[in-house]
């Protein structure tokens, strides 16, 4: 019977030793870069929102200022530029 474990655990090789720190370290590795990506991802898209409200808006302005539809129309469009 001792024989039998000590040629099962010669069979499984020096490289086993290796095998699961390495594979610890890969799946930290993972999870580590998961959780920056989803937490840079909430916050850059909170920002990215706010920039793209601020230049529709200023676009919405600059063509009130040329003239290109009057107040009420203006009116209307920055309510529905909010709801977005």
């Amino acid at each position: 019977m001792q024989g039998m474990q000590m040629g099962g655990e010669a069979m499984v090789g020096w490289w086993a030793m290796y095998l699961g720190p390495f594979t610890v370290l890969v799946v930290l590795v993972v999870f580590v870069a998961l959780i920056t990506f989803l937490i840079r991802r909430k916050m850059g898209s909170s920002k990215g929102n706010a920039t793209s409200y601020n230049n529709a808006l200023a676009l919405l302005n600059e063509r009130f200022a040329k003239g290109d539809f009057d107040a009420r129309e203006f009116e209307k469009r920055k309510k529905k530029l909010r709801r977005l």
